[in-house]
């Protein structure tokens, strides 16, 4: 049986090569190059490189303290709901944000403290017919445990809190100051984040998607963070 399938293999083979070369005789051939001139050759096909993919970041650069102007998506809700409009609606006005990391200990944790300095966002929102000019002032500074691998971290609740909240509200030369009062700031969760010497990017994750556009930081000289020990060591 092998021997006859052997031999029908062959014998198409052959035809098939038979076949091929009488539609070569049967076809036109193409005129030759005019002397002198190359025929035209195929652009070579490009190659493909595997895409460079960046080391995650060791936590021990985050240790020290950043500084921002704005907390993009996170700090804009936080502040949206204490004064009743969505975030999209607060214009950020000044003042400026500072996160402390301290070292991992033994036990794998850390601490960071979250310094707000007079962070001020304002809104215009409709009462009534009237528009109403909110301004919205927090200062303080609150203290959370953090844990942290290779580019991602989680950040606990706070176990220690001063920051205070301020809301103002008027049309024209009619302003309405509140009273101070707490405000509970709480950015626990599981975050992704990038760190160079000078720079400290962090966004909040849900499930393998970053949320936002996350919040971008500037590393601060250690003379300027007395909430930080100095660094110790050559």
């Amino acid at each position: 049986m092998m021997r006859h399938l052997g031999g029908l293999l062959v014998l198409f083979g052959f035809a098939f090569a038979f076949g091929s070369a009488c539609e070569d005789d049967a076809s036109p051939r193409r005129p030759p190059s005019p002397a002198g001139q190359p025929r035209p050759v195929a652009p070579p096909t490009p190659t493909k490189s595997p895409a460079v993919q960046t080391p995650p970041a060791d936590p021990a650069c985050l240790v020290g303290r950043w500084e921002t102007s704005y907390f993009g998506e996170v700090l804009g809700e936080t502040m949206g709901h204490d004064v009743g409009v969505a975030p999209d609606q607060l214009t950020a006005a000044g003042g400026t944000i500072a996160l402390d990391f301290t070292a991992l200990d033994a036990s794998g944790t850390g601490r960071l403290i979250f310094h707000a300095d007079n962070i001020v966002h304002r809104a215009q929102i409709r009462e009534g017919r009237r528009t109403v000019n909110v301004t919205h002032t927090v200062t303080g500074q609150a203290t959370m445990p953090y844990a942290a691998v290779p580019g991602a971290m989680t950040v606990e609740e706070p176990t220690e809190s001063s920051i205070q909240a301020q809301v103002s509200r008027g049309s024209g030369d009619a302003v309405r100051m509140n009273p101070s009062r707490s405000l509970r700031m709480d950015f626990s969760g599981p975050y992704q984040f990038e760190c160079t010497p000078t720079e400290f990017r962090v966004w909040l994750m849900e499930g393998d998607e970053r949320l936002g556009g996350g919040g971008r930081f500037d590393r601060v000289p250690w003379a300027q963070a007395p909430s930080l020990p100095a660094p110790t060591g050559p």
